[in-house]
């Protein structure tokens, strides 16, 4: 029997030579593993026994890493072992570190090389899965996330002032439901940490429409979609709803999504861990300034779907040249806040962190004006009608809501003609250049198609990296 010739440490660096062969594996990084591409290197090792590095094969050709990596020269007999004479002449040696852990990709690998005479080294490349990555939900990503941790959340709130009695009182006291019409109301909500349970509308894009059509017929083609694609860099959507929104952070097909999106709904109308009769602060970023008109009618069908609940919404308005709160003496136990066009002055720096922290801005006022602080009373303004308010509001469109991201610009205020008021005209609609100071001009109209963005928006992919930068959801 041939003798099987180990690694041993080299004495004479001078001696050895450092390998440049090409490479003979690849590195499965989704699963971290390593699958053999070259047959002399996987016959050299059986199933159950130590294999390269002293890595354990298993039955399946896949390599496990060494117990214990260590980082230093050995040198590798680079040809077959034989009796050679004592005047023979000494094998070439080459040496390449042992990884420590998993290697890199390009990172060399110990090996030992079959052919005689030869030298060789093993670098790790790039594969591609066998197994696509498990989609993880924005639920579970949300609970990763540093910026929703614990901790930052009681720091975000004392500096909003809702660490006081009363507002924390009113808080405990009260559940908060995000209604769209993207997910960066839900997460306002939980960096303040008082959005603690998930609901059906937290992490899809909505249109207010829809969401009243949803209330009204209990949710019943809540999980329909016409259109399905993969967005390069935001997943996988699944939009054209029978409600006229889209899914992009979930996967509607699995039954354990639709499990999940029934308890949503019970919970939503009181039938789980909630009571019904509890008190419900409802928040919505209307998709557009149009939407502000079905505002009394949604505030309608809220009631309706909680007959036994209090219920209060807080309206979000983006795109605004003044940050203030207000309200509607025609309607009431609904707040409207104005949010500055600064958090999209500069789209391709856009961030969830930046419009969390300007949503939590404006539910942090609304939670202290209705608590009955007096400083917050008298913070918030007040017009008669709907209308009135309106007026006040820069108009914006924030894309439609079947298959694109939210993405606002500026349109022009519609106009009457004395002469034609059998119809009403449409607005206008013109892509916008942000200027310094947080001032906007019209650029030349453009048609705009469904799906399509004049501008990079903001970005929401659920990646949840920090200054991420693309469109928002």
């Amino acid at each position: 029997r041939m003798p099987v010739l180990r690694p041993r440490c080299v004495q004479s660096p001078q001696r050895a030579v450092r390998s440049k062969a090409p490479a003979a594996f690849s590195c499965d990084h989704s699963f971290s593993t390593y699958r053999s591409l070259s047959p002399q290197v996987s016959r050299l090792a059986t199933p159950g026994t130590p294999g390269l590095s002293g890595h354990q094969t298993h039955t399946s050709g896949v390599l496990t890493p060494p117990v214990q990596p260590a980082l230093s020269p050995c040198a590798v007999p680079t040809g077959q072992p034989t009796h050679q004479p004592s005047n023979a002449q000494a094998p070439v040696m080459s040496t390449c570190p042992i990884p420590v852990g998993l290697p890199t990709p390009g990172q060399p690998a110990i090996s030992w090389c079959p052919v005689p005479g030869q030298s060789c080294a093993l670098s790790v490349q790039p594969g591609t899965p066998s197994t696509p990555l498990p989609t993880e939900d924005a639920e579970v990503l949300a609970r990763k996330d540093p910026y929703l941790s614990q901790q930052n959340q009681q720091v975000r709130r004392s500096k909003k002032g809702l660490s006081g009695a009363e507002a924390s009182l009113f808080a405990e006291s009260h559940e908060f439901v995000s209604l769209g019409c993207f997910c960066a109301v839900a997460h306002a909500l939980k960096s303040l940490g008082i959005g603690k349970l998930t609901y059906p509308f937290d992490w899809n894009r909505s249109p207010i429409e829809g969401v009243i059509q949803l209330l009204e017929n209990g949710f019943a083609d809540f999980l329909t979609y016409s259109i399905s694609r993969e967005e390069e860099g935001k997943g996988k959507l699944y939009g054209g709803t029978a409600w006229k929104g889209s899914f992009w952070h979930h996967d509607i097909t699995k039954q354990k999504t639709k499990d999940d999106f029934r308890r949503r709904i019970d919970r939503f109308h009181g039938r789980g861990e909630i009571a019904a009769t509890k008190p419900r602060v409802f928040v919505r970023a209307v998709n557009s300034t149009k939407e502000l008109e079905l505002v009394p009618k949604l505030l309608q069908a809220l009631r309706d779907a909680l007959p036994y609940a209090r219920v209060k919404l807080l309206v979000l308005v983006d795109l605004q040249t003044v940050s203030s709160v207000m309200r509607v003496k025609e309607v009431d136990d609904v707040l409207f806040a104005r949010v500055h066009e600064s958090v999209f002055a500069d789209r391709m720096t856009w961030s969830i962190e930046k419009q969390s922290e300007a949503y939590a801005d404006a539910i942090s006022q609304a939670v202290l004006m209705w608590a009955g602080s007096a400083d917050a009373e008298r913070k918030v303004g007040e017009v008669p009608t709907l209308r009135d308010f309106q007026i006040l509001c820069e108009p914006f469109y924030g894309g439609n809501t079947e298959d694109d991201l939210f993405a606002p610009h500026r349109i022009v205020r519609a106009v009457w003609s004395e002469r034609s008021c059998a119809r009403s005209p449409s607005p206008v609609r013109r892509d916008v250049s942000p200027l310094v100071r947080g001032s906007w001009v019209p650029r030349s109209p453009s048609p705009r198609r469904s799906g399509s963005s004049s501008s990079p928006p903001a970005p929401c992919s659920f990646q949840w990296s920090h200054g991420l930068a693309g469109k928002t959801q």
